[in-house]
């Protein structure tokens, strides 16, 4: 058995080397010396469309061989084997970009090398040609935006636009020559609208509108391409109702739109939450709260959230407190001072401006009378069954600001609440 194994090894060597090319030369006695090649490829280059699923190439060995690819998207079968001839499969996933691709199947045999390339065509189905899928979330002020990395969709960027991601956002700027479309029924509409070139006003229909105000419903939503940032910045209008949800489509192409690609992107904006964090040391209570940048809007500080300081303070639980809090200064067990933040000294002669039991602030955060606008006006504190809400006056510029104030006994102000209000205006 040894004998014929040996045998029909020698005789499958010698099949294939009168199949494979011979190559010839001369030894130095002059005798002649036959070179046989490792394997010999019947294709060197495979071209697919871009849906075709599997490509095959023949080709012989005289040794034990592997094979391997540069591409995910191309798969072999199989991917090595012994001397003979053989069948390699390569099976492909389709091109669902409008951009060709290329990939290098590279087989080994011994000390032999052979290539062969694959080139598989772009998509020409348009209901097949890859878009992006994305959601953005706005802020929750008037005008706020969220981003929408175009960095995260180099692969698809660069495989419907047949160029690379750094040119594509050189063609996005406002110098560059691609073009902007809002999508709408399948419509294309060019759009350069808001505040970049490519750019989009939308109504609540998603349609191209241009500026109409900033209000809601003629402007629910803004596209606008922010090149140097490489984002994409999709915001809101005025008065959108709460947690709002928009659907909307666009594209960038080039001047024939043979080459483009399409984001569908959802967009919630989402209602005001203010943030409000209250830590009570003792009977003084630290507060660090958010108030949007509306004229107004309150933010407020359950009195729940007080506990601690009222009980360590004037020694009421929150229902004794709220029942002890009355608008009649005059009668009421429980009052409110502004604390002069100059001199550390309790504000006890001013009378409530504010509903109930509160104020209006001047720019040194005391009492004062209703004006209506920044300086004279800054801030607001009214004291309700439900809390304390604090809301700001018109055009209070963005930032840090510090309120604070007391709730005292009448009969004994050594026994009081002090409240420190970290507000961060946006």
């Amino acid at each position: 058995m040894k004998d014929i194994a040996k045998y029909s090894r020698w005789f499958v060597a010698a099949c294939l080397l009168a199949s494979a090319p011979m190559f010839t030369a001369c030894d130095d006695d002059d005798e002649i010396v036959v070179e046989v090649p490792p394997f010999n490829l019947d294709a060197t280059a495979v071209s697919v469309v871009w849906n075709e699923s599997e490509a095959v190439v023949n080709f012989s060995a005289s040794e034990n061989w592997s094979a391997t690819t540069d591409a995910s998207w191309v798969k072999l079968t199989p991917e090595k084997g012994e001397f003979g001839k053989h069948r390699l499969f390569m099976t492909f996933e389709h091109n669902d970009y409008l951009s060709p691709r290329q990939a290098t199947v590279t087989v080994k045999c011994g000390e032999g090398v052979q290539n062969i390339l694959v080139t598989q065509g772009g998509c020409t189905d348009a209901a097949s040609v890859l878009s992006v899928s994305a959601s953005v979330e706005t802020g929750t002020t008037d005008f706020s935006a969220g981003a929408l990395s175009l960095a995260s969709y180099r692969k698809d960027i660069e495989g419907n636009m047949g160029m690379t991601y750094d040119e594509f956002i050189q063609g996005i700027s406002n110098d560059g020559d691609i073009d902007f479309y809002i999508i709408n029924d399948g419509e294309w509409n060019l759009a350069s609208s808001a505040g970049t070139r490519c750019s989009a006003w939308l109504n609540t229909d998603m349609e191209n509108v241009g500026w109409k105000d900033g209000t809601y419903p003629d402007n629910a939503i803004y596209v606008e391409t922010w090149a140097e940032d490489e984002e994409v910045n999709i915001g809101r209008g005025v008065d959108i109702p709460d947690n709002a949800e928009f659907d909307v489509e666009f594209a960038y192409a080039n001047s024939d739109k043979s080459r483009y690609i399409i984001f569908k992107v959802n967009i919630l904006c989402p209602t005001y939450e203010p943030v409000v964090d209250v830590e009570c040391d003792g009977n003084k209570a630290i507060v660090n709260m958010e108030i949007v940048d509306a004229a107004y809007a309150p933010t407020l500080i359950t009195f729940d959230a007080l506990a601690d300081a009222l009980q360590a303070g004037i020694s009421l639980d929150v229902e004794g407190f709220v029942s002890a809090v009355t608008s009649d200064r005059d009668t009421a067990p429980v009052v409110m001072y502004m604390i002069d933040q100059a001199t550390g000294n309790w504000d006890m002669d001013s009378n409530y401006t504010a509903n109930g039991i509160g104020y209006w602030l001047d720019d040194k955060y005391l009492p004062t009378g209703w004006t209506g606008s920044y300086p004279s006006n800054t801030f607001y504190i009214e004291t309700s069954e439900d809390g304390i809400y604090i809301g700001r006056s018109n055009d209070v510029p963005s930032g840090t600001y510090t309120l604070k104030f007391v709730y005292a006994l009448r009969t004994n102000v050594t026994k009081y609440v002090e409240i420190e209000a970290n507000i961060d205006c946006f």
